[in-house]
Formats: structure tokens, C-alpha cells, sequence
């Protein structure tokens, strides 16, 4: 129900031109398919930008929907926040 707020707040933090962003959905409990077009249209702004949008999803039933729609494939996913932190960003190209 909240999916027109995450992606307004993702957008406002990609406007700021940073190279990494890191959403933390690991207590989300539901993403249907406005949450999924949210995370989708960040990804393409921030890929648009040269920025990498990548999702920390811990144990959240979030993850099964990101493998059910393949956005597993195409955005990095990782356990926690700190991960992502940690892990070097890929060279473009």
C-alpha cells in the first residue's frame, strides 16, 4: 500500500547522484506487483544515472518474490545492508 511512497523516496535519493543505493526490504513482509514496478522503475532511473540500485533483503518473503520475478538476475541482492556496504561495486560494462 506503500509502494508509491518507497518509490518516490528511492527516486529523491537517486536525484542526489550517488553510486551505490541500498533499499533495505529485509522487514518487509509484502511486495505485490506495485511494489515490484516501484523497485523497477528505480533500477532504471538509477541505472540511467550510472548508479547501482541494490536490494538487502534478509529473511523477508521479499526475496522468493524477487526470484519468482527474476529481479534477482538483473539487480544485486544481498543478505543485509552490511553486506552490500562491503562488497565492491561492479565495473560497468
Amino acid at each position: 500500500s506503500n509502494s508509491g511512497e518507497v518509490c518516490d523516496l528511492l527516486l529523491s535519493v537517486i536525484r542526489q547522484d550517488p553510486d551505490t543505493i541500498t533499499a533495505d526490504l529485509a522487514r518487509t513482509r509484502f511486495c505485490d506487483s506495485a511494489g515490484i514496478h516501484a523497485i523497477v522503475r528505480a533500477n532504471r532511473q538509477a541505472r540511467s544515472r550510472g548508479a547501482e540500485l541494490r536490494l538487502a533483503v534478509g529473511d523477508s518473503p521479499v526475496n522468493r518474490v524477487l526470484v519468482l520475478t527474476g529481479l534477482d538476475q538483473i539487480m544485486p541482492v544481498y543478505r543485509n545492508v552490511q553486506q552490500s556496504r562491503d562488497t565492491p561495486r561492479a565495473v560497468p560494462g
